[in-house]
């Protein structure tokens, strides 16, 4: 798929289908995220898959604060993967805000991974980030500026449910020219 039509056809998926995703298929989109952009090759993000039943430990970790409600959530595909953006561990340390980016970075690149192997992915953030438990669970250092970047649903579309295009964005509005 060339990239400019990757870029301007995936979408965030809410339905997906209760079907497992191959361990090839979650390690191809991992890799995918490990080419971003990172200042000095830190590469200040980790990756915590939970599939079929290790989900179990994620929802547990969110509905401590999160409850019923927050546990339920981490179903709503065969497989979450939290990303945290671990910054401070490379031998020339960037600003925080450079490593939060490039974890960001990192998460576009999972998304057009999923998009370009036929699978549907979403990118969620929220309160469930902040939660004590959840930073427990994912060895979260708020001492050393590290941040819960994304719980990243991962599985394959309910095509009968597929979400709308976006309408072409406007750049030209954005954009000032020198």
């Amino acid at each position: 798929m060339d990239i400019i039509k990757a870029i301007s056809t995936r979408r965030s998926y809410g339905a997906v289908l209760d079907k497992d995703v191959s361990n090839d298929f979650i390690e191809e989109i991992l890799q995918a995220a490990s080419w971003a952009p990172n200042h000095k090759r830190t590469e200040p993000w980790s990756f915590h898959v939970f599939k079929g039943d290790g989900r179990h430990k994620l929802a547990a970790a969110i509905a401590e604060q999160g409850g019923e409600e927050g546990y339920k959530k981490v179903f709503r595909a065969p497989v979450v993967i939290a990303v945290v953006s671990t910054v401070g561990r490379g031998k020339i340390n960037p600003p925080i805000w450079e490593d939060h980016a490039a974890t960001a970075a990192a998460i576009q690149n999972m998304a057009l991974a999923t998009h370009s192997l036929g699978l549907a992915g979403y990118w969620r953030t929220g309160v469930f980030t902040e939660h004590d438990a959840v930073k427990k669970l994912l060895a979260v250092d708020d001492n050393k500026g590290d941040r819960v970047m994304a719980f990243f649903y991962l599985g394959y579309p309910d095509t009968a449910k597929l979400p709308p295009l976006r309408n072409k964005p406007n750049w030209q509005s954005k954009t000032i020219w020198y």
